[in-house]
């Protein structure tokens, strides 16, 4: 049969005995699934496990280490809003955003603040030393100026006669001299000039930064000032003011002091209250006269409604006359 082993032509006794073993043998069966005795169904069983078997190498080495991922918290902790108003309106931005935007805030504060510093030390050292050199160079100029009067005076020479008095070298050495000396004082006087336009330019600008920061001080004591529409009414009425003092318009435009202006204020206040201090004094009286028990009121303390009479008959204001009238109506 096929499949069968072949029987070689010729063999001795052993070859005989091992093939016939051979034949003779019965296969191994092979493994099938197993059946449970109960049901007769097949049961699933389970692979085999591989065996432990690691190497040296294998067992040293360490075991990798697994990065935890972040939980719901701290992402929310790495990215906390905060709610920062820009242009007038709120915004949620990252709180690293509003840290780093106040740092860049506070050094350039600081820059600032260092820059003014540095700016004052200028003008204090600098700028005096500045002066002092201008004012230097500017008195030379007028000494060499006055030396060159001296030495041609305003008239010029007759130059027809002193042509026929004098040789032709001299003449012309004369003249050559006299008009050297008429070009250098041309120059010392521009330049005389423009020294004193730098000198006012400088006046100008300090006495605008004076200006600038007696109406801010102005601004601080009296905050209508700041006010368009206030503002203006309130120049208005200082100027008037001043006016009904005898100030001119020249010595009202001369006034640079903010602290002039705070004490004019106040007596044109204080003046206005005396004005309306007739008619306070007699809303008062009619409100006292009018005035008719009710009742058991509580009396009033007499030398206490006595002395606040003696203090408004002697220049007392409205909030005087309103406290003795919340005493007497007590």
């Amino acid at each position: 049969m096929e499949g069968q082993n072949e029987i070689p032509s010729e063999m001795d006794t052993n070859d005989a005995a091992m093939l016939l073993d051979k034949i003779t043998a019965e296969p191994e069966p092979k493994k099938g699934p197993a059946k449970d005795p109960a049901t007769g169904k097949f049961v699933k069983q389970k692979p085999d496990e591989p065996k432990e078997e690691e190497s040296e190498e294998e067992a040293e080495e360490p075991a990798e280490e697994v990065e935890e991922e972040p939980t719901e918290e701290e992402k929310a902790e790495e990215k906390r809003k905060l709610k920062v108003k820009l242009d007038g309106m709120e915004q949620d931005v990252d709180e690293e955003e509003v840290v780093k935007g106040y740092l860049r805030q506070s050094d350039y504060t600081r820059k600032t603040q260092e820059l003014a510093e540095q700016r004052k030390r200028f003008e204090a050292e600098e700028v005096a030393a500045l002066r002092e050199e201008r004012e230097y160079y500017k008195q030379n100029v007028e000494r060499l100026m006055s030396v060159l009067t001296e030495l041609d005076p305003d008239r010029e020479p007759d130059w027809a006669a002193e042509a026929d008095r004098l040789p032709p070298d001299e003449f012309s050495a004369k003249y050559k001299a006299y008009k050297s000396r008429q070009d250098a004082k041309a120059k010392l006087q521009a330049e005389h000039a423009r020294m004193r336009e730098l000198e006012e330019q400088e006046t100008t600008r300090e006495r605008a930064t004076r200006l600038a920061k007696e109406m801010e001080a102005l601004e601080l004591a009296i905050p209508e000032m700041k006010d368009a529409e206030k503002g203006k009414v309130l120049r208005e009425d200082l100027t008037a003011y001043a006016k009904s003092l005898g100030f001119s318009d020249d010595d009202i435009g001369n006034i640079e002091d903010h602290r002039a202006l705070v004490i004019l204020n106040e007596s044109r206040l204080w003046r206005e209250s005396q004005k309306r201090r007739p008619t306070v004094e007699a809303k008062v009286e009619k409100a006292i006269a009018g005035l008719k028990p009710a009742g058991a009121p509580a009396k009033p303390k007499a030398k206490e409604t006595e002395l606040l009479r003696t203090k408004l008959k002697s220049g007392g204001s409205v909030d005087d006359a309103a406290a003795l009238l919340d005493k007497l109506m007590g």
